[in-house]
């Protein structure tokens, strides 16, 4: 357990207790920033010491510091939550309950007399956490058919793009479900991946840019064996977790970037489900037998690895595929 610090001068009036505390809200969502923890909850956001991470009362109360705790308020016509604070480049961006987005702003240094919250823009998002790449945030909007927003980033005035987010799924209109349950990102490539709520597809989007300009704005889609629960990205691989026939758990990985191969091919094996593996001959036959979790019957290519001398790379047909050999 946390051990947080305790008020060590002042009283409840002088030096109470963040305000999230007080109203008894529900934290919603935590996050780190300029060296503070921050906790968001109802229509507040707080921030404790800075350097000190379980301390969100002041050191004195009677001489007010820059280091000294931060709680702000959302001031809005529209009540409600914060629902997820999101990292972009040096701020941070709000999204409530209330289809409502606030910036957290600083003039130069971050202190509990400069700190304050800007009011950005009013899109109604599904309750999925949007994602940042590099200088973008993308979130995703409701309606008939969901919607995927890309927020830009303005260095010189924070995330002034908020106002006029780009509809990136404008040319696909209806190829987003309503349903949606994850984003994902890979900075390096710029690809954007979504899953649904018990859906076996992940759509792709990929916006390529250069020299200040979108040269291409395009989606894929990828139809997988089984229901996905859950993706994520890791380095330069995303990673998806699945629930097969039988209540079976597995999970699998999918380069993101194209590789070389590790295991001593002269090329890449290009597969749509690929599993290393080593066979047992016996009487003129060869059997593969795939690990747990592993028994869809249409994996019957064969790729022979580089142990096959002058046969490596040579593509075989299995004459059977029972199961999991």
């Amino acid at each position: 357990a946390i051990a947080w610090n305790t008020r060590i001068l002042g009283d409840s009036e002088n030096n109470p207790s963040p305000s999230i505390f007080q109203n008894g809200d529900t934290i919603s969502d935590l996050f780190f920033h300029e060296q503070r923890l921050g906790l968001a909850g109802g229509e507040n956001v707080v921030l404790g010491q800075a350097g000190d991470l379980y301390n969100f009362f002041k050191g004195d109360p009677e001489n007010l510091v820059d280091s000294d705790p931060i709680d702000l308020q959302i001031s809005s016509d529209r009540v409600g939550s914060v629902e997820f604070v999101c990292p972009l480049r040096d701020t941070h961006v709000l999204f409530t309950k209330a289809g409502e987005q606030f910036e957290l702003t600083q003039p130069e240094t971050f202190t509990p007399s400069t700190a304050g919250l800007r009011h950005t823009a009013s899109y109604t998002t599904l309750p999925v956490r949007p994602r940042a790449i590099n200088n973008s945030m993308y979130a995703l909007v409701s309606g008939g058919f969901a919607r995927l927003h890309e927020y830009p980033y303005n260095a010189q005035g924070g995330v002034a793009g908020l106002t006029e987010a780009d509809d990136v799924s404008m040319h696909a209109k209806s190829l987003l479900p309503s349903s949606l349950k994850t984003i994902a990102t890979h900075e390096n490539s710029g690809r954007v991946f979504i899953i649904g709520n018990t859906d076996s597809r992940i759509w792709l989007y990929r916006g390529v840019m250069r020299q200040n300009r979108k040269d291409q704005s395009s989606w894929t889609v990828w139809s997988m064996s089984g229901t996905i629960l859950d993706v994520c990205v890791l380095d330069d691989d995303l990673w998806v977790l699945f629930t097969k026939t039988g209540g079976q758990y597995t999970v699998e990985r999918i380069p993101i970037t194209e590789q070389s191969d590790d295991d001593g091919y002269a090329f890449v094996v290009c597969l749509d489900r690929k599993v290393k593996l080593t066979g047992s001959h016996s009487a003129g036959t060869t059997t593969w037998t795939l690990p747990d979790g592993v028994s869809d019957t249409s994996m019957t290519v064969i790729v022979l690895g580089p142990a096959f001398g002058s046969s490596s790379g040579t593509v075989l047909t299995a004459t059977t595929s029972p199961g999991t050999t």
